[in-house]
């Protein structure tokens, strides 16, 4: 419900090591340390037009991290190679996302950034919907094997007649008929389930507004959101970058209970913060680095 304080389930809680290595992103980003490899010093600069300092891991922060570790050198992997969606279950248990809140994820609908909304899906989530309008499911096999997903293809060129039991097509150009395909397949989630958690995915919002409108869409969304409460069942939503509370297109996540907003630096450090929900500061957070710079293997500060 909103505004009680969302709890993390066991779904939810994230490898120990992981969490550790997220930590230590935290105070090397809060701190002005650099997360960039030591030969690839360009545009890391303070605002003085300094060098930003490495931060260094003390020997007490080598301590936490052997002592967390599976296996030897776990964490210091999660560090040397800080990939943004492996961080995502950290980032979510960080800021309590519970599987039964409603969050829309406005980012880029990018590859980086439709690989880290899956993520939050497959990782708050036993078993689930998912409505994919810009991947057809077979792009989206890895989601199924984590959870339990019946995938509706609303993809511009979906095949009707590939149809099974967990794959089901719509028709992204028709919205009442999505919604009512929608509602069929929540009910029938809802109808076999256990305590497992629950969620429905909708990605996304920004291929529907080759069809419609902001208003038209919203619409859309208001309804979807207001059975998902009803069934308790989870919700995330990939959304337009603007569609953030103050932004040019905030009606589309009026209706879900905040906003996760992402973003990519210049300098391809992969950012997110929680817009709207009680208790947690929006400030931003570090989920690692992307492009090139991450395939670095030797990075400061190690």
């Amino acid at each position: 419900m909103p505004g009680e304080p969302a709890t993390a389930t066991d779904k939810v809680e994230p490898d120990p090591a992981l969490l550790a290595a997220y930590r230590y992103l935290q105070e090397a980003a809060s701190s002005g340390g650099s997360l960039y490899p030591i030969d690839n010093k360009q545009d890391q600069t303070s605002g003085d037009g300094a060098l930003a300092a490495p931060l260094p891991i003390t020997d007490t922060a080598v301590d936490q991290l052997i002592e967390l570790e599976d296996y030897p050198g776990e964490a210091f992997t999660h560090i040397v190679n800080p990939t943004p969606v492996k961080f995502i279950s950290a980032f979510l248990h960080t800021v309590q996302v519970a599987p039964t809140d409603i969050v829309g994820v406005a980012a880029p609908s990018t590859q980086l950034w439709d690989n880290c909304v899956l993520r939050c899906y497959s990782t708050l989530a036993d078993s689930g919907l998912l409505l994919t309008t810009k991947y057809p499911p077979s792009q989206l096999e890895q989601v199924s094997d984590d959870v339990e997903t019946v995938f509706i293809d609303a993809t511009p060129h979906h095949d009707s007649g590939t149809e099974t039991p967990v794959h089901v097509s719509a028709s992204c150009r028709d919205l009442t008929s999505l919604g009512v395909t929608i509602d069929q397949q929540l009910e029938q989630l809802t109808a076999d389930a256990t305590n497992e958690p629950q969620l429905c995915g909708l990605l996304t919002l920004t291929q529907m507004r080759a069809y419609y409108s902001v208003e038209r869409i919203s619409r859309f969304v208001h309804e979807i959101c207001g059975r998902l409460r009803q069934l308790s069942v989870g919700g995330i939503v990939h959304a337009p970058p603007a569609a953030t509370p103050n932004g040019e297109l905030a009606d589309l996540t009026t209706s879900m209970d905040y906003v996760i907003e992402g973003r990519t630096t210049e300098d391809g450090v992969v950012e997110a913060r929680v817009r709207g929900k009680n208790d947690v500061d929006p400030q931003w957070r570090s989920l690692g680095l992307a492009g090139s710079i991450r395939r670095k293997q030797k990075y400061s500060g190690l």
